[in-house]
């Protein structure tokens, strides 16, 4: 049987909560700067299901969740000039499982949340890619994505050291 996208459901919570910590935790190997939270991540998932205001959506077979996009808007300050009314789609998460990449899973995931900004009236979509997943960053140049900015991190030290 072939996968199928739609939007997650409460009921998806249980099987994406250790989808959702195979992605973090994949993010910390590839140098995001901080400490996933893992106790927290069913009440997250929770909340974005219920949202009317983002999507999370899952590609599904059999039965099993295969991978997972979560997508919001983001208000651009007046201080910029924005596409659209300054509001912009922002990709926050996208995972696929590691036996399920090659299928086309990912670029099905993009593709509904772009029709879901779109759907939204949003005119432009945004995502941060961490500099040490090459493959991400070639997968959303692929789809037109082009680099606008570098975010930069610097630990400070804590009053508690």
């Amino acid at each position: 049987m072939a996968y199928t996208i739609r939007p997650a459901e409460p009921a998806d919570v249980a099987a994406l909560v250790p989808l959702f910590s195979a992605y973090l935790d994949a993010l910390s190997g590839m140098g995001l700067r901080y400490a996933p939270r893992h106790e927290g991540v069913a009440e997250l998932l929770e909340s974005r299901v219920k949202s009317r205001r983002a999507l999370l959506a899952v590609a599904e077979e059999d039965g099993v969740l295969l991978g997972f996009v979560c997508a919001g808007t983001r208000r651009i300050g007046g201080e910029y000039l924005a596409e659209g009314q300054g509001v912009v789609g922002y990709v926050d998460d996208i995972y696929v499982r590691p036996g399920s990449r090659g299928r086309g899973i990912a670029s099905a995931l993009a593709d509904r949340a772009e029709a879901w900004m779109a759907e939204s009236g949003v005119g432009a979509v945004e995502l941060h890619v961490l500099l040490d997943n090459p493959g991400a960053a070639a997968f959303w140049r692929s789809r037109g994505m082009e680099p606008m900015s570098a975010l930069c991190h610097k630990r400070l030290p804590s009053s508690n050291e």
